[in-house]
C-alpha cells in the first residue's frame, strides 16, 4: 500500500482531565454493558492477578461484594462467564484486555438474550432496548 491509501488511525488518544469526569460518566452511563465493562475491571484490578488464564480466575469477580446493586442485579453466574466468554479469550493480560473481553462477552449475550425474546414472544420483541436517560 503506498503512503496515500494508508489508513489513518479509527481514533486519536483523547487526553481528559479530572474535571471531565461527571460527563465521561454520565457517557457511561448511557451504554449499559459499557457501564458494566468498566465496574467489572475496575473491580477485578483490585480483585484478581493478571494474567488471568482460564474461567476458574475471574471466579471471585462473580462474588465481589462491593459491586454496585445494578451491576448485581445482572446476575451473572459461573455458566454465563464460560457459555459466552470463549476459552480463546485467554489468557487476559491485563484490565484493558479484560474490558475489551467483557464488552465483547456482554454483546454476545446480548444478541443471543435477543434471539431467544424473539423466539419465545415475536410480537413484543424490540431490537432496540429504550434506556431512559435523565
Amino acid at each position: 500500500m503506498d503512503e496515500e491509501h494508508q489508513r489513518a488511525p479509527l481514533m486519536t488518544q483523547v487526553n481528559f482531565l479530572p474535571a471531565d469526569i461527571p460527563e465521561l460518566s454520565h457517557a457511561v452511563s448511557m451504554f449499559p454493558n459499557l457501564e458494566f465493562a468498566c465496574v467489572a475491571t475496575i473491580t477485578a484490578k483490585k480483585l484478581l492477578k493478571f494474567p488471568i488464564l482460564n474461567h476458574e480466575g475471574m471466579f471471585p469477580l462473580l462474588k465481589a461484594s462491593n459491586l454496585p446493586s445494578k451491576i448485581v442485579n445482572r446476575k451473572i453466574t459461573e455458566a454465563h462467564l464460560r457459555k459466552f466468554f470463549p476459552k480463546e479469550f485467554f489468557p487476559i493480560t491485563d484490565s484493558r484486555d479484560l474490558l475489551g473481553k467483557v464488552l465483547a462477552a456482554l454483546s454476545w449475550g446480548d444478541i443471543i438474550h435477543g434471539h431467544e425474546k424473539f423466539l419465545v414472544n415475536p410480537a413484543n420483541y424490540s431490537p432496540i432496548p429504550y434506556k431512559k436517560v435523565n
